[in-house]
């Protein structure tokens, strides 16, 4: 049945928090690791004229103030776009696009120690009929694997031995 125009929009996230021990109490910067495993099936059918998107992302936030978090780094797991539109003399008169598969992707940054990150685990369809026609786009993920490797904080721990040593100069 036609759809007259309205388009439609789900998305749902899950999220981890974890900390980073700080016990220089400097804040350094130290470099992490992050890397995710997720098994994903989706996809966007359509007839006529319509555009359909499926996303699945990886998202960092520092939210050591809760109230103000700030976004330090993604990666994106899943992106598929689908247009129906290809022009007046071109009307695509149907197509789909459904797939499955596993996704595996690493993030560094350089993140501070002594602060609270939060991992965001995304997905999202939209679709949008475009006048009257007929478009589905849908995406099921399942966040498998997680790891956060935290390298050792080298700038603190130099500060330590100097100050063991009696070399307090930084």
């Amino acid at each position: 049945m036609p759809q007259l125009g309205f388009p439609h929009y789900a998305s749902a996230a899950i999220y981890n928090d974890f900390t980073i021990k700080d016990p220089f109490r400097g804040e350094n910067a130290v470099d992490v690791q992050i890397s995710v495993t997720c098994s994903w099936d989706g996809g966007i059918v359509g007839g006529l004229n319509y555009e359909g998107r499926i996303l699945s992302t990886l998202e960092i936030e520092d939210v050591t103030d809760p109230a103000d978090p700030i976004g330090v780094g993604g990666v994106e797991l899943l992106a598929r776009d689908r247009s129906g539109d290809q022009g007046f003399t071109d009307v695509a008169v149907g197509g789909a696009a459904y797939d499955r598969n596993d996704e595996s992707e690493s993030l560094a940054l350089k993140l501070r120690a002594g602060r609270t990150y939060r991992i965001w685990f995304k997905a999202e369809a939209y679709a949008a009929p475009l006048v009257a026609t007929a478009v589905e786009a849908s995406v099921r993920t399942q966040w498998k694997e997680l790891s956060v490797t935290v390298a050792a904080d080298q700038t603190g721990l130099l500060k330590k031995i100097k100050r063991l040593l009696g070399d307090d100069d930084d």
